[in-house]
């Protein structure tokens, strides 16, 4: 048995965006789809304004407001 990590198709797995790792026996799943915190419902963000900072987004399902809070690269690249 290799000690390799080895990648799964995402949509094998039944998720739309991110991918999948096995190592070993255990799986680390490391980016799911944005969604609603009221109602659940898978939420894209692409091709919205949003600007860096607090966002206030309306679910296109719910119509309930909440706020995206969206770094800036800048602060992003400082981390690396």
């Amino acid at each position: 048995m290799g000690t390799g990590r080895s990648e799964i198709s995402v949509q094998r797995m039944g998720l739309t965006s991110g991918r999948v790792i096995m190592a070993g026996e255990d799986w680390i799943v490391q980016e799911f789809d944005h969604r609603c915190p009221y109602c659940d419902e898978v939420i894209v963000y692409e091709g919205l304004p949003l600007k860096s900072g607090e966002n206030e987004i309306t679910c296109p399902s719910c119509q309930e407001v909440f706020i995206k809070v969206v770094g800036s690269l800048a602060e992003e690249e400082k981390k690396e």
